[in-house]
């Protein structure tokens, strides 16, 4: 067993351990996102793509458990913006507002709980997710449409190199 497989592990019973369900289930064309955080069913569901890794199932799992981190936080409450915003087929700016600061804190909590559970997961890869996923959270904010798949690639490449490099190099 892969420490990756150790880590889906961990993370399932971290997430049976604060009430949730995760399930995995294959996606298919009319999917568009990786993975959802379902507070009224208690539940996270990952969807698994043909040709996608277990580390990005890992970093989808962190980033939903970082939802449900978040939604413990505020007391089980969800404000009252962000289900509007969450239930619009287009948000408008201060709806855009709300979904960012809570994708943003979902981000936070991603390093939080690899480190709460000693995940194997290499923390660079981690770190590089969590910004990545605030990148593309303030560009749907300020633009009101998403990314393409081309753009959050060359960022994610990015972003890994940079904080690879940052926990690799040595100070002298």
């Amino acid at each position: 067993m892969s420490y990756i497989d150790d880590d889906l592990t961990k993370l399932k019973h971290y997430a049976k351990s604060l009430g949730l369900t995760v399930k995995i289930v294959p996606a298919d064309k009319s999917i568009d996102c990786s993975a959802v955080y379902i507070a009224e069913d208690k539940q996270v569901i990952l969807y698994q793509f043909k040709g996608r890794s277990k580390t990005f199932m890992v970093l989808c799992l962190l980033h939903e458990l970082g939802h449900h981190r978040e939604f413990l936080d505020r007391s089980k409450k969800d404000t009252e913006t962000l289900i509007d915003a969450l239930n619009a087929e287009k948000p408008n700016k201060s709806q855009r507002a709300a979904i960012y600061v809570s994708e943003c804190n979902a981000a936070v909590y991603m390093v939080i709980i690899r480190d709460e559970l000693s995940l194997k997961i290499p923390r660079y890869k981690v770190m590089a997710e969590s910004q990545l996923d605030a990148f593309v959270a303030e560009s749907f904010y300020i633009n009101g449409k998403h990314n393409t798949q081309k753009v959050n690639k060359e960022k994610r490449k990015q972003l890994r190199k940079e904080y690879k490099d940052a926990c690799t190099r040595t100070f002298e």
